[in-house]
């Protein structure tokens, strides 16, 4: 979790919670990090999650239907820097905390459906259900279903973490995978930010980690335009 800047090590955090060991029912075992005392001093957070028996209904009858499960769902949100070093845990190596935010926290699960609520506002019970980090997608004909799916995926987050620079590549990943769509062969493409445009160029080298995967995204996608 170091490598993917989901940890990061800690001195004096206001918390430390440890790590426990849970068996699953398949008989491996899993680790967990008990934020009980902390969970206890922690507001609830009524965000209501949706009714499973109206989702079904609301489906059911449907021809087309993909389901979906989002991957590392609550490590997908930044926790507040301010908060992150309550949330730190103990190891042998040493003192450690989240930077993203952990399932185990007991909000987590409101937190994630809100976000998704907004993210998927204008979908929602039109073309795609959402419950927690399960999403179904849904339509009565193949070509429906197909234009749901896209619209879906271009109102996704990217499935890994997102640090720095990367609105200005997000911004333009997304602009290079609609513009296909409309039959455009050609780009004439603006950046505001002048250190994205210089890795684009080969002027800068993406030495982040972070950033590194956006680029090759990036990249792969320009190579199907013309040149000038």
């Amino acid at each position: 979790m170091l490598s993917t800047g989901f940890i990061r090590e800690v001195v004096c955090p206001d918390w430390v919670s440890n790590i426990v060991m849970m068996k699953k029912a398949n008989g491996k075992w899993r680790m967990y990090i008990d934020f009980t005392s902390l969970n206890k001093a922690c507001p609830n957070d009524s965000f209501p999650l949706p009714s499973v028996d109206k989702l079904v209904d609301a489906s059911s009858s449907l021809k087309f239907m993909s389901f979906m499960d989002a991957f590392s769902s609550y490590n997908q949100i930044s926790m507040a820097q301010e908060d992150q070093d309550k949330i730190a845990f103990v190891k042998k190596e040493g003192l450690f905390f989240y930077r993203v935010m952990p399932f185990e926290l007991k909000n987590a699960g409101a937190t994630y459906q809100r976000l998704v609520n907004k993210i998927f506002k204008k979908q929602i019970a039109r073309n795609v259900e959402v419950y927690v980090d399960d999403m179904l997608v849904k339509n009565s004909t193949l070509k429906g279903h197909i234009q749901n799916l896209n619209e879906w995926q271009y109102r996704l987050s990217f499935d890994f973490q997102t640090f720095n620079n990367v609105a200005e590549y997000e911004a333009l990943i997304l602009g290079l995978q609609l513009a296909p769509r409309l039959r455009v062969k050609e780009l004439i493409i603006y950046i505001d930010s002048q250190f994205v445009a210089k890795q684009m160029n080969d002027e800068y080298e993406v030495k982040k980690p972070s950033l590194k995967k956006y680029h090759a995204i990036a990249v792969q996608l320009l190579a199907q335009f013309d040149k000038a």
